[in-house]
């Protein structure tokens, strides 16, 4: 009965406070010694229906929960989120991810690229790698479908229409689509909207570009006159041609949201359907730029002026990423801390409860250790103290201790539960970039701050690591911990600034990664080294007849 009261505990307590991925269960099923047998991607797969349970056991733990014997799963339940064998199961893992509600974009058909009717092209993302590599020649169009996926993805349709295209469509899965199809020819430029949704035709809309002196501008822009803005970031000037080019973004005519009597509509219900979970990410590694997650923007007015701008923005990226971790960690900190009160406010009726319990001695041992193993660990990471504080009676122990020890342990795991998510992130980041780093050590001190040092312990600032090691450490901080959970991400020539041994991991790394933090991944890429072996996830876009 003690095995099942404490699977119902630590299920209550994980169940309301944690999505874990696939390594953090792995380590709890480590830790409590087996007690939570077929824990899965996210969370345990749940049962399906009204199963009847046993009474104090979660409902995540499912209906073959008893006392007399192990947590199964429900029949043909367990998930493999890394190696789906089947497309029901593959349908199944992408299910759980989203919550069944929002269509996932699957491929993407781009006809008639830069007014060539001979360069179309249709790609298939690779959902369950969660990887997808685009090559081809220069003029193939990699940056433009890029730009297309982002657009289509994050229903923004005035960005599409910019681009030069006759049209383009999304599918989300069986019978779900968008298409966009561009119209030139009335002076100005507008597209129809249509789409599908399981798979019945849905009422189309149009949008409209309004003509070029309306546009947007990022808000760190201020204009001088009617030809010069002034960049309050740098202190920069730009000739008002250039904004126009290179920062300004056309307003769509949104009818849905115009204060215009004609225009006011509502926005469809189906189009609602088709809303993704996170936006979008842009990533031009060439600039490592990242502004607003996926909004690219130059860094200058001429790319041969002020060569460590790039490098310091750089920097201020990494910054930025780091913040994040920091607040992670001290998120992650304050639910261990709530847990830990709780536990200690029932730690007697607990022990009491307990009181006749026989624990074995050896599987105790064996608990510990993996328990005190896991801690360090978190330790390393600047997540837990150096020290627990407790150790086993040396010679042994007497019933009573190890019942004592018993629901110490089990206080200990719940504890920890919380601080596991980042953790394997910070983990990740450690083997990923740390490893790749030539006599530099990556630490995360008790305040949650990434530092570096050199063999004889002495720091190492950010600004002193190479342009290469900068470059990874943005661009993988920011995934890991800037990212939102369920966002496709597009890199666009991620072989920029990346050592020929980092370029041959890049796509194992990124994959890694994904599969942490729940994203989609699309890079374009020249480089063969990039794709190192890994044509299964290629897609080669046509230079045209």
């Amino acid at each position: 009965m003690a095995g099942v009261d404490r699977r119902a505990r630590l299920g209550q307590v994980l169940d309301r406070a944690i999505v874990l991925t696939p390594g953090c269960w792995e380590l709890l099923r480590v830790a409590v010694g087996g007690a939570l047998p077929w824990m899965d991607a996210g969370r345990a797969v749940r049962p399906t229906g009204g199963a009847k349970r046993e009474p104090g056991v979660p409902g995540w733990m499912g209906s073959r929960c008893n006392v007399t014997g192990p947590c199964a799963p429900p029949t043909a339940a367990r998930l493999d989120p890394t190696e789906p064998n089947s497309a029901t199961q593959a349908a199944t893992i992408a299910g759980l991810r989203t919550g069944g509600a929002m269509p996932q974009l699957t491929a993407l058909t781009v006809n008639g690229l830069f007014g060539r009717p001979d360069l179309n092209h249709h790609i298939t993302l690779r959902i369950n790698e969660r990887v997808t590599i685009l090559t081809g020649l220069n003029g193939s169009g990699k940056t433009h479908v890029l730009k297309i996926l982002k657009g289509m993805n994050d229903l923004d349709f005035a960005s599409v229409v910019k681009l030069p295209i006759a049209s383009t469509e999304a599918k989300y899965g069986p019978g779900n689509s968008i298409k966009l199809t561009r119209n030139t020819k009335t002076g100005h430029t507008s597209a129809v909207i249509t789409g599908k949704r399981s798979a019945r035709t849905v009422p189309s809309f149009s949008v409209e570009l309004e003509p070029e002196l309306h546009f947007d501008v990022p808000d760190w822009l201020r204009r001088v006159d009617n030809d010069t803005w002034f960049d309050l970031q740098d202190g920069d000037y730009y000739t008002h041609q250039f904004v126009l080019e290179n920062f300004a973004r056309e307003r769509a005519r949104n009818p849905f949201a115009s204060n215009d009597d004609e225009h006011k509509k509502k926005q469809p219900d189906w189009l609602a359907q088709f809303k993704p979970t996170a936006r979008s990410i842009f990533i031009a590694t060439a600039r490592l730029d990242t502004s607003g997650y996926g909004q690219e923007r130059p860094t200058r007015r001429d790319p041969g002026r002020n060569p460590r701008r790039g490098r310091s923005e750089t920097i201020a990226r990494i910054t930025e990423y780091v913040e994040r971790i920091r607040s992670l960690i001290s998120e992650a900190r304050r639910r261990s801390l709530a847990i830990s009160q709780r536990a200690d406010r029932s730690f007697v009726s607990k022990a009491l409860d307990k009181a006749r319990a026989k624990v074995n001695e050896a599987v105790l041992k064996e608990r510990y250790e993996n328990i005190s193993n896991l801690h360090q660990e978190l330790h390393q990471n600047g997540l837990t103290e150096e020290t627990i504080g407790v150790a086993l009676p040396i010679g042994g122990s007497n019933p009573t201790e190890r019942r004592i020890l018993d629901v110490f342990l089990d206080d200990w795991v719940e504890k920890l539960g919380p601080l596991l998510p980042v953790h394997e992130k910070l983990q990740l980041l450690r083997e990923i970039v740390g490893n790749k780093m030539i006599a530099k050590e990556m630490i995360f001190d008790v305040n949650g701050s990434l530092l570096f040092k050199d063999p004889n312990g002495q720091p190492i600032t950010v600004g002193m690591l190479s342009s290469g090691e900068q470059h990874l450490l943005a661009l993988y901080t920011m995934l890991l911990f800037a990212a939102e959970p369920g966002s496709l991400v597009l890199i666009d020539e991620p072989e920029i600034s990346l050592h020929a041994a980092w370029k041959h991991a890049f796509v194992t790394d990124v994959q890694r990664i994904a599969h942490v933090n729940n994203l989609q991944i699309v890079l374009a890429t020249h480089s063969t080294a990039i794709v190192n072996g890994r044509w299964d996830l290629v897609e080669e876009l046509s230079a045209g007849v």
